[in-house]
């Protein structure tokens, strides 16, 4: 397991083989090449679905309301942190 927190203070736990997975290699890839909203197929492929669940909780305002930029914003540096880690173990 790769134990992630992002600077809003969300924790998650990405198994390794999630890594590993073509399909989630599709997703990021069709969301580079435009389509958006392919990174919440792939948030969804990396962290599962209680994890995702945990994130919506977690990102909810007072009001009720789960501001799709929260979550964005949370899925983007869960991957950026992925990646950096990636390239320091390469090293």
């Amino acid at each position: 397991m790769i134990d992630i927190t992002t600077s809003k203070g969300f924790t998650c736990a990405i198994p390794e083989e999630a890594l590993d997975d073509y399909e989630l290699l599709e997703d990021l890839v069709a969301a580079q090449n435009g389509e958006q909203l392919r990174i919440m197929d792939a948030a969804r492929r990396l962290l599962g679905n209680d994890q995702m669940k945990e994130l919506k909780e977690f990102v909810r305002s007072e009001n009720g309301r789960v501001k799709a930029s929260d979550i964005f914003a949370a899925v983007s540096e869960i991957f950026a942190i992925l990646t950096e880690q990636n390239k320091h173990a390469k090293k």
